[in-house]
């Protein structure tokens, strides 16, 4: 909806307003968990000395699709349309199409116009890697048993249709995990949204910390807030996507990695979560494991 407060202490001389957008809170959230460099330690980003260029999200795709032609290699999105349950203004209102589904909103899982849009883009722009938020409606709902609840009973099927692009990076939201010692230390939110995609694919891709993040805020130059959503675990990930190019760059002179070879390091070098081993439609394929990413690079 904005850009991030660019006098922001956190970001000072580091972000480009690319369309004259006015400053938001969201905005500055997210920018906040991308490139906050650590004036104060908590806010510091997943890459606190990077760049940051911002858009709003009108006119997303052409500006996406410029953006590529001229060099960009990470993209993060953290927003989607509304879908299934919403509150508004105190009420909960449903978006489905009753004479598709009465009791689920179709756009779940669904491999939409927009979906393709989104994978030409990324066909045409190989270098680039979209990051797209898997959404936060799982569970969202007046429990009037139907429609039923964003998720059903059993939670699955309810991820946006802008994160069901096969080309993208679609990430979920888990607490943060301080020591890994088993698919048990990551523990799922209790708003991330889950799959599968309509045809069986693996949605989300990974998962990242999204819950009790601390960052940057709209206020004023040194405000600061906790905050929660897969807004926040996507520009996680998506950042340390950007350090992990930048590492292959330095060991290759600058020849970047493909976004596909990007994207296929990070799964294969997750840390495994969930109750089976393997990929599944609630952690994907685990949790990002910046680290190992990078020395699978390095070794290879």
């Amino acid at each position: 909806a904005g850009v991030p407060r660019l006098t922001h202490q956190e970001f000072t001389g580091r972000v480009t307003n690319m369309d004259g957008s006015g400053y938001h809170f969201h905005g500055t959230n997210v920018g906040g968990v991308m490139i906050s460099k650590g004036v104060v330690n908590n806010a510091k980003g997943s890459a606190y000395g990077a760049n940051l260029k911002a858009w709003n999200w009108t006119n997303e795709n052409s500006e996406l699709a410029a953006a590529a032609a001229a060099g960009l290699e990470v993209s993060n999105h953290s927003w989607g349309r509304l879908a299934g349950w919403d509150i508004n203004t105190g009420s909960w209102v449903w978006h489905g199409i009753e004479s598709i589904s009465p009791d689920e909103d179709f756009k779940f899982g669904y491999y939409s116009t927009e979906s393709r849009q989104m994978d030409q883009i990324a066909f045409n722009a190989p270098n680039l890697l979209i990051v797209r938020s898997a959404g936060n409606d799982r569970g969202e709902g007046p429990n009037q048993g139907s429609p039923e609840n964003d998720g059903g009973a059993d939670g699955y099927d309810c991820i946006h249709h802008f994160a069901m692009a096969k080309n993208v990076l679609s990430v979920g939201a888990v607490y943060e995990v301080d020591d890994y010692t088993g698919p048990g230390s990551v523990r799922m939110t209790d708003f991330s949204c889950w799959g599968p995609a309509d045809d069986g694919r693996i949605k989300p891709d990974i998962v990242g910390k999204g819950q009790d993040v601390y960052t940057a805020d709209v206020a004023s130059n040194t405000a600061y807030t906790v905050t929660q959503g897969t807004s926040f675990s996507s520009p996680n990930v998506a950042a340390s996507a950007a350090l992990l190019q930048q590492h292959h760059q330095s060991l290759s002179g600058g020849n970047p990695l493909k976004a596909a070879t990007l994207k296929g390091i990070i799964l294969h070098t997750a840390d495994e979560a969930g109750a089976h081993e393997g990929p599944d439609y609630k952690f994907g394929w685990g949790l990002m494991n910046t680290e190992r990413a990078a020395d699978f690079i390095t070794t290879d």
